[in-house]
């Protein structure tokens, strides 16, 4: 049977590290580097996945035979726009073999490897090991591996009599996910995580999925999410997780999903939602025009220097551009928000400081509750965008800010939104998120006047 196949590419990422010493300056003459990016390609399904690879275990030696620099050597893999890419290596110049290439996963099991040349999974490869390559005095060295999913194989199918084995911690406990208005088993992904730990997995419509997970830490994150329902972020310790291990007795850990809610404003612009604890949130910017009564708000655009007036009520699109909208949103000044008339839809409001501040414990606190909450990547945000999962599902966005006496500005650095708090008659709280951080700020300084986004929470 034809197995899934990845290819591990050449990396274009260089790792450069020079350290100056004002006494002695190392000698780095004869010496060069080689790595490598893993992509996955594979076009067949497989339980396994390179999410859940946390190192790379690989042996080199020299052509001739003569030495062996590397032995079942464990190299730290790095992942960036879906490229996965390992550290570096130094070597002295000259020509080598890459005899042993293994992923590992994160409880210690090798979930893909390369096969050796003659092997039964070799004909899978274009390449197979043992694989030469040469390097050169200060230059990095590129080499082009494939490997396959060990899925269903044995280490002989490879050409080896073993796999690496890291002996890891763990423990296993059994999961089923139901519709909350049905009662009705479903299927769904999961992910578990702790902030040092990354683990996924799709859930079965059964009530005994069984999670095998590392024991190494007191609490883990699950995020639950099925189409067309609220994705569930739940907190748990070890030892509540552990009470549904695989042990006669247990029972199964049953988390109920609710179909998704969406809100509509009164200009007719449809929110998705996400519900975070107890908290159900809009997952999208507010984009409304109109009060739920149907008065307008104030358009904004090409109204310049505005700091003169004493509550403005104004919404901006980015830059006076309406393309922005989608999917930044508008900008609003606190006034045209904390209106009476209420510019979310019906059954949702401005959030307060307080409806900040249970958000935040629930992720964790502040630190890394940012990280959680913004949308992954950089599509819309500046790189780095530190510490981005949306494990949560909010997708908080770089929108921006519109000063009352400055231009728009920080469009991919920052998303700042309103909160309904007053601090006084200047002043307001608000949430923002940085590109540079994986915090969740939430802060009594916001000039009211200025232009910030906007999420409802519901009632």
């Amino acid at each position: 049977m034809k197995k899934s196949i990845v290819s591990v590419l050449l990396s274009a990422i260089l790792f450069s590290c020079f350290f100056l010493n004002s006494c002695k300056e190392e000698n780095t003459s004869n010496q060069g580097k080689i790595e490598f990016s893993v992509i996955n390609n594979s076009t067949l399904k497989s339980s396994q996945s390179l999410e859940n690879v946390e190192k790379i275990v690989l042996t080199i030696q020299h052509s001739d035979g003569s030495s062996t620099p590397y032995t079942q050597a464990e190299v730290n893999l790095y992942r960036m726009n879906g490229i996965y890419f390992t550290q570096s290596l130094i070597l002295e110049t000259g020509s080598y073999q890459l005899t042993e290439f293994y992923l590992i996963d994160s409880i210690g099991n090798t979930v893909y490897a390369a096969p050796l040349a003659g092997s039964l999974q070799a004909q899978n490869v274009t390449q197979p090991l043992p694989i030469e390559f040469t390097v050169s005095e200060n230059e990095t060295t590129s080499a082009n591996v494939e490997v396959l999913s060990t899925e269903s194989l044995t280490p002989a199918d490879f050409g080896f009599v073993a796999f690496p084995i890291d002996e890891v911690a763990t423990f296993s406990f059994l999961i089923g996910i139901v519709d909350k208005e049905t009662g009705v088993l479903i299927p769904a992904s999961l992910t578990v995580s702790n902030g040092l730990y990354f683990f996924s997995q799709n859930l079965d419509s059964i009530a005994n999925n069984m999670v095998t997970i590392k024991d190494s830490f007191d609490t883990y994150t699950l995020t639950i999410t099925h189409s067309g329902y609220n994705i569930f972020v739940g907190n748990f310790s070890t030892g509540s997780l552990k009470l549904h291990e695989n042990i006669v007795g247990n029972l199964p850990l049953v988390v109920e999903l609710e179909k998704e809610l969406t809100a509509t404003d009164y200009d007719g612009n449809v929110y998705h939602t996400v519900r975070i604890g107890n908290q159900v949130w809009m997952k999208e910017n507010l984009k409304a025009t109109h009060y739920q009564n149907g008065d307008a708000v104030l358009d904004g655009t090409g109204i310049g220097n505005y700091s003169g007036e004493s509550e403005p009520k104004y919404y901006f699109n980015y830059n006076d551009d309406p393309s922005y909208i989608n999917p930044y949103g508008r900008l609003y000044t606190w006034f045209a928000v904390n209106d009476s008339r209420n510019i979310c839809p019906v059954g949702w409001h401005i959030p307060s400081r307080e409806e900040l501040a249970v958000l935040a414990d629930y992720l964790g606190g502040t630190t890394g509750a940012g990280g959680k909450l913004k949308e992954a990547g950089t599509t819309h945000w500046d790189s780095p965008n530190t510490g981005a999962t949306n494990e949560t599902g909010f997708t908080a966005l770089p929108g921006g800010y519109r000063g009352n006496a400055d231009p728009f500005v920080s469009m991919g650095y920052s998303g700042c939104y309103w909160a309904s708090t007053s601090t006084d008659g200047q002043y307001a709280w608000y949430y923002a998120f940085l590109s540079t951080s994986a915090e969740f700020f939430y802060y009594p300084g916001g000039t009211k006047k200025d232009g910030f986004s906007v999420r409802c929470i519901k009632d």
